[in-house]
């Protein structure tokens, strides 16, 4: 009987083997795996603290390249380099933002230098690359002082203060790569998105009611509308209310009462008004734009 069952499924001692072998190999490959995505999350762990490294590190206004924009000389730098170990030269304030006709991100800096016992003020303005504007009220510039808009030599106290600035930097965040209409489109959202938060909080019941009406003037009939809760006031722009209702955005009417436009605060009535007067502000919308 063994040997007719070896003879019988000589096929299946051969499966069993290969499937052996195949298990063998097969554990080898997962264990290989396994240290091959340990390696790997080692890898990844390391580059990670590499990369927040260099977010910590990370400067928007760069102050090198700025620098090599301003083509100070070798002398000017040393020079300002010998004003910050004498402490002549100190940085008051720094900030960033934007100025009309540029959509980049602009520096200004206000700093402060002392030659004997005067004082004067440093004051600078500039891109992420590039100085827009210096000026310096040291004995040196003062000398040019009306050819200041075209010259283009700066002086050791400029060098100085530019140099505070990158180690200003290190410590705060002056500025970043966010452009101007980046920004606005980012203030336009909060400040929908906090409009939605406080229609949330206040107002959640379908307390609002838009009551219509109809009014006789020189022998035409006009329709108007008042708006809130127990006591009404008129709407006044048609187009205003609506594009708040659209916004969800909170307005006063009369002396200080306030009311958010959310959709959600209008009764079911006042919501078939709201859709009349969409209707009749998209027709003459697209009118005026024949």
């Amino acid at each position: 009987m063994q040997e007719k069952r070896e003879k019988a499924a000589p096929g299946a001692v051969q499966i069993v083997e290969e499937a052996q072998n195949y298990a063998g190999e097969e554990e080898y490959i997962v264990l290989n795996r396994q240290e091959e995505e340990e390696g790997t999350s080692a890898e990844e762990a390391q580059k990670s603290l590499e990369n927040y490294t260099a977010l910590a590190g990370y400067q928007y206004f760069d102050c090198e390249a700025i620098r090599k924009d301003m083509r100070l000389t070798k002398a000017v730098m040393q020079k300002g380099e010998k004003l910050l170990q004498e402490k002549k030269v100190v940085l008051r304030s720094a900030q960033s933002g934007y100025v009309d006709g540029r959509n980049d991100t602009v520096g200004e800096v206000i700093g402060e230098g002392r030659e004997g016992k005067t004082t004067f003020p440093i004051h600078m303005v500039f891109t992420r690359d590039t100085m827009l504007f210096a000026e310096c009220q040291c004995p040196e510039c003062r000398k040019h002082f009306y050819s200041r808009y075209y010259r283009r030599e700066f002086c050791a106290f400029i060098s100085a203060l530019l140099e505070l600035t990158k180690e200003y930097q290190k410590q705060n965040n002056l500025g970043d790569a966010t452009d101007k209409r980046a920004m606005l489109l980012m203030r336009a959202f909060t400040e929908q998105r906090a409009n939605h938060v406080i229609s949330d909080a206040i107002g959640r019941e379908k307390s609002l009611r838009l009551i219509p009406r109809v009014t006789r003037k020189g022998g035409e009939l006009a329709v108007s509308f008042k708006v809130g809760e127990k006591k009404l006031f008129v709407v006044k722009d048609l187009f205003e209310f609506y594009q708040d209702v659209q916004e969800s955005k909170t307005s006063f009417y009369g002396n200080n009462t306030s009311i958010n436009h959310h959709i959600s605060n209008f009764t079911e009535n006042s919501l078939k008004w709201i859709d009349y007067i969409g209707r009749i502000v998209k027709e003459e919308l697209a009118f005026e734009r024949r």
